[in-house]
């Protein structure tokens, strides 16, 4: 074993430099020298930046060429991302960039590995390669459950507005206004709207509204059954108000539900994290001492 890590460590910096080399040629390869590529790519970037867009970066291209290669579906990760950026995290990111930074990391840890030639050190390498993608869903996981926790209050403003006098579309506008993920997703649907002169709420089966499309595509369950109530409740009129109210309170009540599930349900799921982290350890602490003279007996 010993000496097949030695031949790998041996031949780490040729496979290394043999890698860089090919990769630098597959990206020389796509620049065309001509004067009118020149100027295709000139008004492309121009295109880019008008439209608010930005240059693809090396990690973007590097990901988008495995996730064609491997035949990847990139859509999950790509809502994922999205999730992740109503908070702010990860704003420039692409679906790309996401799989480019992961295979830069796993190489990375790869070759580290092979220089040292220490054998755990090896685990390193698929670890890099997912970290990315965990912190990505962490991320994505987290202003899920915000968003979860700001529907009742969501709700309860929006009936407020209504009780009012305003319209639907008012108290809906006025709650966007508020800061948070769920706030966020209400101003693009509202923006969305605007841009594409398209009704905010559906008119009628054929006319589907764009806060239930904006709304649905996140992918949430609890969301798409507020976005749904959201435009009943527009259909109404002037029982809006009323249903909007009832809406609320059924929201908190689930919303504490939810809160009081969870709490009951802390202490099994603590059982895990407290044997990974106390009970292995303390055993290792213990009984490692006690097999290493035994170990060296042999």
């Amino acid at each position: 074993m010993n000496d097949l890590f030695s031949i790998l460590r041996a031949f780490a910096p040729f496979i290394a430099g043999f890698s860089l080399a090919y990769i630098t040629y597959r990206i020389l390869n796509n620049v065309n020298l001509e004067v009118s590529s020149i100027r295709g790519a000139t008004a492309r970037r121009l295109e880019r930046f008008a439209g608010g867009e930005r240059e693809p970066t090396l990690t973007d291209k590097l990901g988008d060429r495995a996730i064609g290669v491997l035949g990847l579906d990139p859509h999950s990760w790509a809502l994922r991302i999205e999730w992740a950026q109503l908070n702010g995290h990860f704003t420039d990111w692409t679906v790309g960039g996401l799989f480019g930074r992961g295979l830069l990391y796993g190489l990375g840890g790869a070759i580290y590995a092979a220089f040292l030639g220490v054998p755990v050190l090896w685990l390193a390498a698929p670890l890099l390669f997912l970290y990315p993608f965990m912190t990505v869903r962490g991320r994505a996981n987290e202003v899920r459950r915000q968003v979860l926790r700001g529907l009742p209050e969501t709700a309860t403003l929006i009936a407020a507005e209504m009780a009012a006098g305003n319209a639907p579309d008012q108290a809906l506008m006025r709650t966007s206004e508020l800061s948070g993920p769920l706030g966020r997703l209400l101003s693009k649907a509202i923006a969305e709207s605007r841009s594409s002169q398209r009704p905010l709420f559906s008119r009628d089966k054929e006319v589907a509204g764009v806060l239930v499309e904006s709304l649905t595509r996140m992918q949430l369950s609890e969301l798409n059954a507020f976005a749904s109530q959201l435009d009943l409740v527009a259909k109404r009129g002037t029982a809006g108000p009323e249903l909007m109210n009832n809406i609320a309170r059924g929201l908190a009540r689930e919303h504490h539900r939810r809160v009081k599930r969870a709490a009951e349900e802390l202490e099994s799921n603590l059982v895990v994290p407290m044997t990974l982290f106390f009970f292995v350890p303390f055993v290792a602490a213990i009984m490692i001492p006690l097999f290493i003279p035994l170990f060296g007996m042999f």
